[in-house]
């Protein structure tokens, strides 16, 4: 613990994989997933109340869309591809349903890869990926995951004129994608700088946060100047955990969850040095997201421990809010774009 930084449990047991957080600022609500419980969770702050949709398959991230903004629909990617996602009129329960319709497929044997982490620039563009359910266990290079960048086909119709046509429409449409990435492990943690100039992407399975110039008008990465901005080297660490979900605040300094340290940590985005570190209740947070009415509660999901020592208690697939003094987001979670 750092800086007087003060931690809560806002949920506690709330699944087995909390994934994916985002903020909505008209509902004062985080949004995430329970990837193996197949659920998906809303924790609305003022009043405290938590509401829960089951889904058909495990998803993998969600993220909301600008047709709907008080989140009656999300865009979600599940096992075999991504969907739009109605959730049902909420009555603060976790007996909600939600309607389903798949917009896009990987086309890859569900076996073998699924959609993790997702999030979307300002401009309203989706880069998510997949990872390997065997990645732990093969090397690094024979790896199926892939990271793509997606698309509303609308949002850049224009008329006879040349007039770029209103996005404010009643049907969602369908999306187009493009492949960025081949041979990732698990696509995981993503984020931008303020000034979007800047893209930051982390593959769980290569221990290491990189960064990419990226162009915010067309949404091109330039993977020819890449940068690494912190690497582990499992040789000589004396601990072992992966990057997983990562934000930004409103400094430029990177937020990320360490699964497997029980800890996140604050890293400087230019030099790589690790400037905060801050322990929550259990061994595996999982991501991170800025929310609350000034952006300044840092939500972080965590993963239920599969093993315990006899005696030992464990928070883990709780949500906590962490408040640290002058750490804050400029933005609630950026919605996709249709």
């Amino acid at each position: 613990m750092s800086r007087h930084s003060v931690i809560q449990v806002a949920q506690e047991n709330a699944g087995d994989l909390l994934e994916s957080p985002f903020w909505n600022t008209l509902t004062n609500s985080l949004f995430y997933v329970d990837i193996d419980g197949k659920r998906i969770h809303q924790y609305e702050l003022e009043t405290e109340t938590h509401s829960s949709w089951k889904t058909s398959q495990r998803v993998g991230f969600i993220c909301p869309v600008s047709y709907s903004p008080q989140v009656e629909t999300v865009l979600g990617g599940m096992e075999d591809g991504l969907y739009w996602i109605k959730l049902s009129s909420n009555n603060n329960s976790s007996n909600n349903t939600c309607v389903e319709q798949q917009i896009w497929s990987h086309g890859m044997d569900t076996n073998i890869v699924r959609f993790n982490d997702g999030k979307c620039d300002s401009s309203g563009r989706l880069f998510a990926g997949l990872m390997d359910y065997q990645w732990e266990k093969k090397p690094a290079m024979e790896a199926q995951g892939k990271f793509y960048s997606f698309q509303s086909s609308q949002r850049h119709r224009k008329d006879d004129t040349g007039k770029r046509v209103s996005t404010k429409r009643k049907s969602l449409g369908k999306i187009t994608s493009r492949q960025i990435f081949s041979g990732i492990c698990c696509s995981n943690g993503l984020t931008w700088l303020s000034d979007s100039q800047h893209l930051f992407y982390i593959d769980s399975g290569k221990y290491e946060i990189l960064c990419y110039p990226y162009d915010i008008h067309t949404g091109e990465i330039d993977k020819e100047r890449e940068r690494k901005v912190v690497g582990l080297d499992k040789k000589t660490s004396n601990e072992f955990f992966v990057f997983d979900g990562m934000c930004c605040d409103t400094q430029d300094k990177l937020w990320v969850a360490l699964a497997g340290a029980g800890v996140v940590v604050q890293i400087d985005a230019a030099t790589g040095k690790e400037l905060m570190r801050i322990s929550v209740g259990c061994k595996y947070p999982t991501s991170v997201c800025f929310g609350g009415p000034h952006l300044d509660i840092l939500f972080v999901t965590t993963a239920r421990e599969t093993t315990l020592s006899p005696g030992f208690k464990s928070q883990g697939g709780s949500l906590f809010m962490l408040q640290i003094p002058g750490a804050r987001s400029c933005s609630s979670s950026f919605p996709f774009l249709v």
